[in-house]
């Protein structure tokens, strides 16, 4: 698992890349723990899963941890690019409720104005 960050001048862009499984979870914890450092109070983000294929328990924690130090420092976040999988393991879990889901970047970039 790893984490390619992209500057989009008016929001940043994660692209998560791999399992999100216990094997994964460490090196997404660290990458998580770097871009939460590096993102500035009302800063914008828009979280890619297409490069993910699969997501744990393990993967879960670690993200909604992650999401919650994000959210702490005032930072918009959308979530984008969810396969059926990940999306049904999403709602299963009742993140679809908390977090906001889009089909696109692009879709998640304009629903960065109202998150």
């Amino acid at each position: 698992m790893r984490i390619d960050t992209e500057d989009k001048d008016a929001y940043i862009v994660s692209h998560l890349i791999g399992r999100m499984d216990l094997e994964g979870t460490d090196a997404a914890a660290v990458a998580f723990d770097k871009l939460i450092a590096e993102m500035k109070s009302g800063g914008r983000l828009v979280i890619d899963f297409s490069g993910v294929d699969y997501i744990s328990s393990a993967g879960i924690r670690v993200f909604v941890s992650a999401m919650k130090k994000i959210q702490l420092k005032g930072v918009r976040v959308v979530s984008c690019g969810l396969n059926l999988g990940v999306e049904e393991i999403f709602r299963f879990s009742g993140l679809d409720a908390v977090f906001k889901i889009c089909e696109s970047e692009t879709e998640a970039a304009q629903a960065l104005d109202t998150a």
